[in-house]
């Protein structure tokens, strides 16, 4: 009999919703033979897409297909069981072994189990190839895609420790990536004043309505990801597109071995100390909310960090290909919970490095 998880995407938040869905994802490939079930609300532009790239779900179900809200009840097996919609007798649905709900998730577990790969649906990557193609990139040249946060988005409310005051940086940065290193740019975001150099090779979906498909996958096709602590960062380590989340100020936000994290000066004891320095001191395990104790990261820093991630990726020189993942030959078939939350000091070395050594 298969192993039965329903795992409810409650979040409304960009970030939590894919970190969420890698997770259920993730936890259905520790099992030999798994039945996922997703159930969530379609309550922003952006979670029918993302929802759609758990490509091991086996049913997905949000209120218009599954009767209003789900009750506990759903999940009564016992004789006189209430009632319920016939799409929703199915055993995977009613039956589950484990439920997963964002209560019992914390990030840092990503760094304790393999991690699964979403990917966007098969009949979705030609229509999503030509749209992108339509705005101007080439499919022949590697792309790379930048975010950085900025006030203004309609979602959340203001959160000053973690917006970027001056973009500078990040536009150096995209001047850098087609001027120097030769590739193209897509920018992710949502509208802000901030305006960006008319350069060809540039596309600015920040600026493109309704575009939350496209930027997703826009990153999908990224040679590399170049991300601020906000929603889209998260696309990256899901869709396993090698990340670099700078100007971060703890010791989470990406999880895979290609992966790199950029710290913030932290001013600690007459000292700025970054990266594993910070991290040694204890500095990195919170989110860093009092602005007088960073320091932002430079053009030159940002520069620094495309470059590593540019050399990292030499065999991706078009759009990036994606294989489908190996198939493990041995799975553990089991869960232990709670997932032990665990942080990966070995990520604030550059990759380059790291493989080296």
């Amino acid at each position: 009999m298969p192993y039965r998880i329903f795992s409810y995407i409650s979040p409304r938040a960009l970030g939590d919703v894919v970190l969420l869905s890698l997770f259920a994802s993730s936890v259905a490939e520790l099992f030999d033979d798994s039945e996922l079930v997703i159930y969530y609300r379609d309550d922003r532009p952006y979670k029918a897409g993302i929802v759609s790239c758990i490509r091991n779900a086996k049913r997905v179900l949000k209120p218009a297909s599954a009767g209003g809200t789900l009750p506990i009840e759903l999940f009564d097996m016992a004789g006189w069981r209430p009632s319920v919609a016939d799409e929703l007798n199915a055993p995977e649905i009613r039956g589950p072994n484990l439920i997963l709900s964002q209560t019992v998730f914390q990030e840092g577990m990503l760094n304790s189990i393999p991690l699964a790969t979403l990917a966007p649906p098969p009949e979705k990557i030609d229509p999503s190839d030509s749209a992108l193609m339509e705005l101007g990139l080439d499919p022949e040249r590697w792309v790379a895609t930048i975010y950085w946060k900025e006030p203004g988005y309609g979602f959340r409310p203001l959160e000053p420790w973690r917006e970027i005051a001056d973009p500078e940086p990040y536009i150096a940065v995209i001047r850098h990536i087609i001027e120097n290193l030769g590739g193209q740019v897509v920018r992710l975001g949502h509208p802000s004043p901030t305006a960006l150099p008319k350069m060809k090779g540039l596309i600015d979906l920040a600026h493109v309505p309704d575009s939350e498909w496209l930027q997703l996958y826009a990153v999908w096709i990224s040679r590399f990801l170049c991300s601020s602590l906000s929603g889209p960062l998260s696309y990256g380590p899901a869709f396993n597109v090698p990340t670099v989340v700078t100007d971060q100020r703890s010791c989470l936000g990406v999880y895979r071995a290609h992966d790199y994290i950029v710290t913030q000066g932290r001013r600690f004891g007459g000292k700025i100390l970054r990266g594993q320095e910070a991290f040694a001191a204890g500095l990195l395990y919170d989110w860093g909310k009092d602005p007088a104790k960073y320091v932002a990261n430079t053009a030159q820093e940002l520069i620094a960090a495309a470059d590593e991630m540019y050399g990292i990726t030499g065999n991706c020189v078009g759009w990036r290909a994606h294989q489908d993942p190996p198939i493990p030959t041995t799975r553990p078939n089991k869960l232990c919970m709670p997932l032990p939350v665990v942080a990966r000091p070995e990520l604030f070395i550059p990759p380059s490095q790291r493989l080296r050594a």
